[in-house]
């Protein structure tokens, strides 16, 4: 997705750039290079029902650790996961695989866990050890934080508007595990040492039946004073709006909170602080 950056008034105002790593070839909008996510297959040697259940706990483990998972279809650059029960040994044991697009080519890992009996609270504990796994061989090491040098701001997502209101819901929580991602504080709330971050989407016609999004973003302090904004803007097709939202919402939000992130590193800290009101 295209990306713009802009400090507000005072400041000198930068040459827009693109950072290199959103220079991709394809649709932007469904590209994602360091979390592509995973899809996860039923593991081979359990029962329908019990390795389905099984896939979801894997994927809830997945996304708590900010990384994107599916059990349907993942998109084309996810891993996939795929595991088979190996029931040698006095204890049985799950042989996950870890590859590239599918199990016969591409493997990146080998992980062993335990095999769940059909109770459902076995699920957990096992999900959450493989997603521990699969997390520590495909995430990048947590990045400083970079509000620590503005004072431990907060950024607070306000509700984002232009979509209805449950895709409004979707983007703006996967902004803020995207920005978590970023090691950049996130509230919840808006608080008296937050900034706010605002967004607006909008989709007006394009050429060949698409839709041309965009989707601006505005860095705003306590006082409403505007800090600095970024843009987004793709083509997209009716169809992948609607059967695509969740996943391009994250797409978005990936971009948006690598944007944010280096505009935030721009912004001087006398800038964010209103001046005192007299008497």
């Amino acid at each position: 997705m295209a990306l713009a950056i802009v400090l507000a008034s005072c400041q000198p105002l930068p040459q827009p750039f693109q950072p290199a790593q959103f220079k991709k070839e394809g649709n932007p909008l469904l590209q994602l290079p360091d979390r592509a996510g995973v899809l996860i297959r039923p593991v081979e040697g359990m029962s329908p029902d019990t390795a389905r259940a099984l896939s979801d706990a894997v994927a809830a483990a997945l996304v708590k650790r900010n990384i994107p998972a599916f059990t349907t279809s993942g998109n084309r650059q996810s891993l996939v996961l795929g595991g088979r029960v190996n029931e040698r040994g006095t204890t049985p044991q799950i042989d996950w695989r870890l590859s590239k697009e599918d199990m016969s080519g591409g493997k990146i890992a080998r992980i062993v866990t335990a095999a769940p009996s059909e109770r459902t609270e076995e699920f957990a504990p096992i999900a959450a050890r493989t997603a521990a796994a699969i997390a520590a061989l495909i995430q990048r090491p947590a990045l400083r934080d970079r509000t620590a040098d503005i004072k431990k701001r907060y950024l607070y997502i306000a509700p984002i508007s232009g979509p209805p209101r449950d895709a409004s819901a979707i983007l703006r929580d996967e902004l803020e595990a995207a920005l978590r991602r970023q090691a950049l504080r996130v509230s919840t709330t808006m608080r008296e040492d937050s900034l706010a971050v605002a967004g607006n989407i909008k989709l007006l016609d394009s050429k060949a039946g698409k839709k041309r999004m965009s989707v601006d973003w505005a860095v705003l302090r306590k006082d409403g004073r505007e800090l600095g904004n970024l843009s987004q803007s793709n083509d997209v097709t009716p169809v992948e709006l609607d059967r695509d939202w969740p996943a391009i919402a994250r797409e978005i939000a990936v971009s948006a909170a690598k944007g944010l992130r280096e505009l935030l590193d721009k912004i001087p800290e006398k800038a964010i602080e209103p001046p005192p009101t007299e008497g």
